[in-house]
């Protein structure tokens, strides 16, 4: 946080995504403290690459770089705990908001600004014309525009942000394609801890192999609706 908003250093990856030092120095301090405190545990963060091992942090230092380098405060930082493949916590945290939402899967919690923390439960299903929606670029294909013109309220921008108003109840589904393992992992614990589902455009629960593509919806049947337009070819 002492760097956004300010003159910070700024490089571009291969594909063109920026780095920024937030990037590095966020990504630092989490694997200087599990190295510390779990040992014996296997780290796979976006910069540092994967390590092997039965407990598996994935860390993304920053998701939604473009956000942070930008000035605008979605960007939120990603933390997952796998155990042999199977995610068991998830953190979203959002640090220009103060907002944090941790989830294990069966319960997620969320935490204001204020520091009052309460339970944490996904809005009620409406159909997808009443729903209220998001994904971070606009349609890349013919999938997502049925997708994106199917919802009542469609709007773009914000990166794992989206998924943390899905389990905030705030908004009723939101996806995302073109992930790696470390943007949606740690998403897991959290949308399913708050009662909604996440799956990719398969229909296939996101896992370490998966396709790259994430739909967290409020409930398993806006879930089905979405999968059956994606399905629609």
């Amino acid at each position: 946080m002492p760097l956004f908003g300010q003159d910070f250093g700024c490089t571009f990856k291969e594909d063109g995504s920026p780095l920024t030092d937030a990037d590095l120095a966020s990504e630092k301090a989490m694997c200087e403290l599990l190295e510390r405190e779990v040992p014996d545990h296997a780290i796979w963060s976006e910069e540092r690459g994967r390590q092997q091992g039965d407990w598996l942090w994935i860390l993304d230092p920053i998701d939604g770089t473009k956000s942070f380098a930008s000035g605008c405060p979605l960007f939120t930082v990603l933390i997952g705990l796998l155990h042999e493949g199977e995610p068991v916590l998830g953190v979203i945290e959002a640090p220009a908001t103060g907002e944090r939402w941790i989830g294990d899967g069966s319960s997620c919690s969320y935490t204001d600004a204020a520091g009052t923390t309460r339970n944490c439960r996904v809005r009620p299903p409406v159909p997808l014309t009443e729903a209220i929606a998001a994904s971070t670029l606009p349609p890349q294909n013919a999938t997502e525009r049925r997708i994106t013109e199917a919802a009542g309220v469609f709007r773009y921008g914000g990166d794992a942000y989206n998924f943390a108003l899905v389990a905030a109840g705030r908004m009723h589904f939101s996806f995302d394609s073109n992930l790696q393992p470390y943007d949606y992992m740690p998403l897991l614990p959290v949308i399913e801890g708050a009662g909604g589902c996440i799956a990719e455009f398969s229909g296939k629960r996101p896992s370490l192999d998966g396709d790259g593509s994430a739909i967290a919806a409020a409930d398993r049947s806006m879930l089905d609706e979405i999968l059956a337009l994606a399905a629609d070819g």
